[in-house]
């Protein structure tokens, strides 16, 4: 950890060295670290720990005091990575062609990492627009996608050992409200053995279908082979079937000044 006095030193040094407009942009980061935010952690959390989650929250305060936006999948991807590192993890974004469908890999485990942030969003339900691609989608009927999907499906997944999504709420007006929840590994794999009578195919030329995965008779997730963007979405997934490591409540910058 840096030493708090050897860093204010370098602070008081470097500031009087800066053009008006970057210490305008210095004085707005400061600002934004001194606003109150509300955080929830899961005591049982092996990833959201308070250095993990302060580190985390801040960087969320400093990237809303100039983007009202919320954070996109590349940028959540270095955050994760950062705020891991603060917390003395060993952490490093993957190369796909080393470990494909990994994005990051944590003290040897392979970690996938996804973000939610659609107008419609839901909070007891997740929407994994772009789970994987899926160019032979077309033309498959009921058998096919089972059989492929099941297939594919299973490679996919044994490219990672856990998976994460950062969800974003703009709940009300100059707030936004960040979820980091993980998805097991395991209720993924309900979409391993799929039967040709679990298909319902979608009508038009685009081809594709949709399946509904159940564990012990409850509905867990709709798996959709969207056959005219070639992709395999997941849709409707619950919420209280999986784990929310942290919350953030977190507000926008047009509050920070």
């Amino acid at each position: 950890m840096p030493d708090f006095e050897a860093l204010l030193a370098q602070l008081n040094e470097m500031a009087p060295q800066l053009s008006s407009t970057r210490l305008t942009l210095l004085n707005r980061m400061a600002s934004a670290l001194q606003v109150r935010f509300d955080i929830v952690l899961n005591p049982e959390s092996d990833i959201a720990t308070p250095l993990f989650s302060e580190y985390f929250a801040s960087r969320l305060l400093i990237h809303h005091a100039v983007v009202e936006e919320n954070l996109h999948k590349k940028s959540f991807e270095y955050l994760f990575r950062d705020a891991l590192r603060h917390d003395g993890r060993t952490a490093q974004i993957t190369a796909s062609s080393v470990h494909p469908g990994a994005d990051i890999v944590v003290d040897g485990t392979r970690i996938s990492l996804k973000t939610e942030a659609s107008k419609d969003i839901r909070e007891r339900k997740i929407t994994i627009s772009k789970f994987m691609e899926a160019r032979w989608i077309r033309d498959q009927d009921a058998l096919g996608l089972a059989q492929l999907g099941s297939e594919k499906l299973r490679e996919h997944l044994a490219g990672y050992d856990r998976i994460f999504m950062l969800r974003a709420f703009n709940r009300q007006k100059g707030q936004m409200n960040y979820h980091l929840v993980e998805i097991p590994h395991r209720l993924l794999t309900l979409a391993l053995n799929l039967d040709p009578s679990d298909v319902t195919l979608n009508p038009g030329r685009s081809g594709g279908g949709s399946a509904l995965c159940q564990d012990q008779g409850l509905d867990v997730f709709t798996l959709r082979f969207d056959g005219s963007v070639e992709k395999v979405t997941i849709t409707n997934l619950r919420v209280d079937l999986c784990i929310t490591h942290a919350k953030w409540n977190i507000p926008l910058g047009h509050n920070y000044v």
